[in-house]
């Protein structure tokens, strides 16, 4: 794990969608979204603490628009930036909370692709989601432990926990003790014959919660069919980890 600096005691990370395949990328982040863990504790006046980094804390340019505190209200934009994987989910991180910081926003113009970064600040497990527990799979199986239900209507969301298959540290840094992160992820459902069902994905929906959580969107199949859901995921140290929930896609009847 990369902290940008020792200084800043908060961080978040901004998931944007790059499925669509792209070089580089201005970004748009939405701070209204942040919720209150950013708004009570970064600098009132100008969010002059805000600043942008990559996954190994490199800092990104970067401006404020529209800041409102009391209207809990502004945007971050990202000049020009070189994401890690051109054709997945990838994340920026935003860094706040440092009384004594001074700005450090640019002047630019944006020139690159226009793309949203978003910050999550939905809860695990809320709402019926299905939560997968990322981790190996028994020696010699060809089923995924984990099984999740849904009606064929259904438009639902998984959150696939990371953290047990990240590496850790011995001793904590900025009070994490991970020592890899999350740096990329892609996201595919499959039939029984390996057949990718594009339809009932939408990657552009997934989101990412630190420090471990991702979070994707499944909807419609055919009654009565089972199909896996594959998450696979880049780490900081350049490692490629890929999970599975078998999906089970059910019309409930009445008993005769």
């Amino acid at each position: 794990m990369t902290w940008f600096n020792k200084d800043w005691n908060r961080r978040a990370p901004v998931t944007v969608d790059l499925h669509g395949g792209s070089g580089t990328v201005d970004l748009d982040i939405d701070l209204a979204l942040a919720g209150p863990n950013f708004w009570d504790n970064v600098q009132v006046a100008a969010g002059n603490d805000i600043r942008m980094a990559d996954g190994a804390g490199a800092p990104l340019t970067y401006k404020i628009l529209n800041w409102s505190h009391a209207n809990q209200t502004g945007n971050v934009i990202v000049n020009n930036w070189a994401a890690p994987n051109v054709s997945r989910n990838v994340q920026a991180w935003l860094y706040w909370d440092n009384a004594a910081a001074a700005s450090a926003v640019s002047v630019f113009t944006p020139a690159g692709l226009a793309a949203d970064g978003i910050i999550e600040i939905g809860s695990p497990g809320t709402g019926s989601e299905g939560i997968v527990i990322c981790r190996r799979e028994a020696p010699g199986a060809d089923n995924s432990r984990t099984i999740i239900s849904k009606h064929p209507d259904d438009i639902t969301h998984i959150w696939w926990n990371v953290m047990p298959a990240l590496m850790k540290r011995r001793v904590a840094n900025q009070e994490s003790l991970l020592l890899e992160e999350v740096e990329s992820a892609t996201y595919e459902v499959l039939n029984t014959s390996d057949v990718a069902q594009a339809g009932m994905i939408e990657t552009d929906k997934m989101r990412s919660l630190h420090p471990g959580w991702i979070r994707t969107t499944i909807k419609d199949g055919a009654d009565d069919t089972n199909y896996v859901a594959k998450l696979t995921v880049g780490t900081t140290l350049a490692r490629k980890l890929t999970f599975h929930a078998t999906i089970k896609v059910r019309k409930i009847h009445a008993p005769t």
